[in-house]
């Protein structure tokens, strides 16, 4: 039998991320009873209270807790991972990470230092293996064109990690079976690398080819008026999404230059792109052909953007820009 080892992301270090409860529930689908053993949760934090880590719903608690500064490297927390693993010693284990860059640095890492170890990283699904060596696992291949089924050969520690985008779930309480503090051993201990500071990036100093969500503006913007900038701005700021457009918003003197996406520009590969006021000439088309999700607005329902959107709204840009910014603070202010 094995055990299910969830590495519970935090937010700051000081309260859990809404992608622990993902990789919970990722958890509790894959406990049988003639397969798993313990389910087993660790926590690196920097000030979590005890009272919120007794009511975690697992078997196991593992935690440490470290200085803000200490928290923020993946050195520390890797320093940390190895010692909580190395007094769990499991035999055999899988272990459950959310895949940002953070997260999946400190499981590739993780996963190079054990022995008898493999990674399968950016999965998409999990469910039971056609034997007892472990699972199979799903993700995509070909820029999201096709997907792929890979399981574990014999790896006793199987590390994975999830997408952000499928780890959702309601916070759960419970009542841990046994709660252990494993203390940081190396407090104020001279490293090669220092914590600093961080900051976000603005959706102006976003890159277009680097962004997660890109708005790119049309023809169609032109006839809104100071209002519809306005609105497609704060669009950007609450998306933290770049503004680029097509051809002609170029031409028109809407965007600069080096913002015009399409064959005679950059090619995105964003996650979603939002055009708006664009028609979809087959030059911008080109431009978005690596995107994973397109959201058209264009009052023109016959407009060729909308054969390559996934969600289509037919109207005036300047309302239904106004009607989804409204949507979105109304979900920041929850």
């Amino acid at each position: 039998m094995q055990n299910i080892v969830c590495f519970l992301p935090a937010q700051n270090g000081l309260r859990f991320h809404k992608y622990a409860w993902g990789l919970y529930k990722t958890a509790q689908k894959l406990c049988h009873p003639e397969k798993i053993g313990a389910l087993v949760a660790v926590v690196i934090h920097a000030g979590i209270s005890e009272k919120v880590l007794h009511e975690l719903p697992f078997d196991e608690v593992h935690h440490v807790q470290v200085g803000a500064d200490d928290w923020q490297l993946a050195d520390v927390q890797l320093e940390m991972a190895e010692e909580v693993l190395q007094r769990l010693q499991m035999a055999k284990a899988t272990y459950l990470f959310v895949s940002t860059p953070f997260y999946q640095e400190i499981a590739v890492r993780l996963s190079m230092r054990l022995p008898d170890a493999g990674i399968v990283t950016n999965v998409l699904e999990m469910k039971n293996g056609k034997t007892d060596d472990g699972w199979l696992v799903k993700r995509s291949v070909f820029q999201d064109k096709a997907h792929e089924w890979l399981d574990f050969r014999g790896a006793q520690h199987q590390f994975i990690t999830m997408l952000p985008e499928v780890l959702y779930g309601e916070e759960r309480k419970g009542a841990a079976g046994k709660v252990e503090q494993i203390p940081f051993l190396s407090p104020g201990r001279r490293r090669a690398i220092a914590y600093l500071g961080e900051f976000t990036l603005g959706a102006n100093d976003v890159k277009l080819t680097e962004a997660r969500c890109v708005i790119g503006i049309g023809r169609g913007v032109q006839g809104g008026g100071p209002a519809a900038f306005e609105a497609i701005s704060r669009l950007a700021d609450l998306l933290n999404a770049p503004i680029g457009g097509s051809k002609v918003a170029d031409e028109l003197g809407l965007i600069p230059r080096d913002k015009r996406i399409g064959s005679s520009g950059q090619a995105i590969e964003a996650d979603i792109y939002i055009a708006i006021g664009i028609s979809g000439s087959s030059q911008h088309l080109a431009g978005i052909a690596g995107v994973k999700h397109v959201i058209a607005i264009n009052w023109d329902s016959a407009a060729p953007i909308f054969s390559r959107c996934d969600l289509g709204i037919v109207g005036d840009c300047k309302d239904a820009v106004k009607l989804l910014v409204d949507a979105l603070e109304r979900k920041e202010g929850e």
